[in-house]
């Protein structure tokens, strides 16, 4: 054969290969997606991964009011319809108490505490008169002590803190000390770094329910750290299970779960903000990220999920970044 025929016929072959995988790799591989653009009317976001907070939920006999984001809507009760609403500025976040105090809504002190002792004054602290002492008797140093009291303020809890560190001197156990304000006397101790004070009962660490008399009863029947009361105690809560994308009611008083309502969720793990009616007749679950304004409207009484509502949803290829 021709050299140069051979050479040639040689650059053809393995040219040919080449030639191919290139072809297949122009051929599978996609080009980028354009980023969504800028919806111009406000919208809810769906199926993405951006996370607008939603705030200044308020619920009035005739309507649920919230804002995801820059965009604010309105959900009249009557007819579940949802409508764009006027842009709302958040409402600051309350100040937190400084250590070792508890203040009412109104910034009235009504609890303090320290390494040796606690007080509980239901009607202030300048009401000296209706105020509980309490000493502390515990042998491990604390980084913080904390009080804590029921809406009614009749049962009260202090939270004494070690720190984590071993290197700290405050290293040590944290422990919950809980307390009856009506009788005067400390219920117990308990080993645990946080507690919310029921109006019948104590959750410790976000997990464990006791009684009055600080008698174990159960756990909550979902880790969630946000759950709500509904209506005018904390005998019923309401809570979030993310393992399930279920609503969750719970009777504080027994442990038992009196119903588990699936919020029709697109992602089970969204983050649903519950709101419930002052009455407690009516429980409105708001979604976010991937379900963002999804809103579920559950029926208390009847342990069931009514219907779903939901402001409009951002058209495809669109979204609110703000």
């Amino acid at each position: 054969m021709n050299s140069a025929r051979h050479g040639a016929v040689e650059r053809s072959m393995y040219l040919r290969p080449v030639a191919v995988a290139v072809a297949v790799m122009l051929v599978g591989h996609e080009a980028p997606a354009d980023p969504p653009a800028e919806a111009s009317a406000p919208c809810v976001n769906r199926g993405g991964a951006l996370v607008r907070k939603i705030h200044d939920v308020a619920l009035d006999a005739s309507a649920l009011k919230f804002c995801t984001g820059d965009d604010c809507w309105t959900l009249d009760r009557a007819t579940n319809a949802v409508t764009a609403a006027p842009k709302v500025t958040p409402a600051p976040a309350k100040p937190s108490d400084p250590p070792g105090m508890l203040t009412a809504d109104t910034g009235t002190i009504i609890a303090t505490a320290d390494r040796t002792s606690a007080e509980f004054c239901p009607k202030g602290v300048e009401v000296k008169a209706a105020c509980k002492s309490f000493k502390l008797a515990l042998k491990t140093p604390a980084a913080g002590v904390d009080p804590a009291m029921n809406a009614t303020r009749t049962l009260g809890a202090v939270v004494y803190r070690g720190a984590a560190e071993p290197d700290d001197p405050n290293h040590g156990p944290s422990y919950v000390v809980a307390f009856d304000l009506v009788k005067g006397k400390q219920l117990g101790v308990l080993r645990g770094s946080d507690v919310v004070v029921l109006d019948r009962g104590f959750v410790i660490d976000s997990e464990k329910l006791y009684s009055a008399a600080l008698k174990p009863i159960g756990k909550l029947a979902a880790r969630d750290e946000v759950w709500i009361k509904v209506g005018s105690s904390t005998d019923l809560i309401a809570l979030r299970d993310t393992a399930t994308g279920d609503a969750v009611l719970q009777d504080t008083r027994t442990a038992k779960v009196k119903a588990r309502i699936p919020l029709g969720a697109t992602d089970k793990t969204s983050f649903f903000q519950l709101v419930a009616s002052p009455d407690g007749a009516m429980l409105y679950a708001i979604g976010s990220v991937r379900d963002e304004g999804h809103i579920a409207i559950i029926d208390v009484a009847k342990r069931k999920l009514v219907t779903h509502a939901s402001p409009t949803v951002c058209a495809p290829g669109t979204m609110r970044r703000t």
